[in-house]
């Protein structure tokens, strides 16, 4: 049952053809990084593992999936206010899994990073499914999560619906 309901939100967090409040395909609005964003995703990335490292005082070569479990394991996760390094660190995992690429879309007017399956319609928005868990003060168990997500993936990557 915890599976099925753990696939569940993961699916509700991936957007595929949504039309926006002004009636557009969200996936009109998607554009790749520009040199700026890419290197805003690069820099987050590299601070967000490197503070979380430090506190935590683990290895460099510590998987982060490891170090996330450990901000859901002491608590701060549900305290945490900006999601958007944490959404990063999420992100690159999904990235490194699935072959997803960082881009940014636009959603109720306003631009937003998100992950793309190359060619299809496929959105994940990373800060946002840990902002719906915090917001819910769920327990995430973060291999799993991650495991689901790509799972979710694979299974509608090469459903036609999703085809661009």
């Amino acid at each position: 049952m915890l599976l099925r309901v753990v696939m569940l939100s993961c699916l509700l967090s991936l957007i595929g053809c949504s039309e926006q409040p002004d009636g557009r395909a969200i996936e009109d609005s998607i554009q790749p990084l520009t040199s700026d964003e890419s290197r805003l995703v690069a820099d987050t990335r590299e601070k967000t593992v490197a503070d979380l490292q430090m506190r935590y005082s683990v290895a460099k070569d510590v998987d982060n999936v490891a170090i996330l479990q450990r901000l859901i394991d002491d608590g701060t996760f549900v305290q945490t206010t900006d999601m958007m390094p944490l959404g990063i660190v999420w992100g690159e995992l999904i990235c490194r899994e699935s072959g997803t690429e960082w881009v940014t879309a636009e959603w109720d007017g306003r631009r937003m990073f998100a992950l793309n399956v190359p060619d299809t319609t496929i959105l994940l928005f990373p800060i946002a499914m840990l902002e719906k868990r915090r917001d819910r003060q769920e327990t995430v168990d973060f291999q799993l999560f991650l495991t689901n997500t790509v799972d979710a993936i694979a299974k509608m990557k090469p459903d036609p619906e999703y085809q661009r």
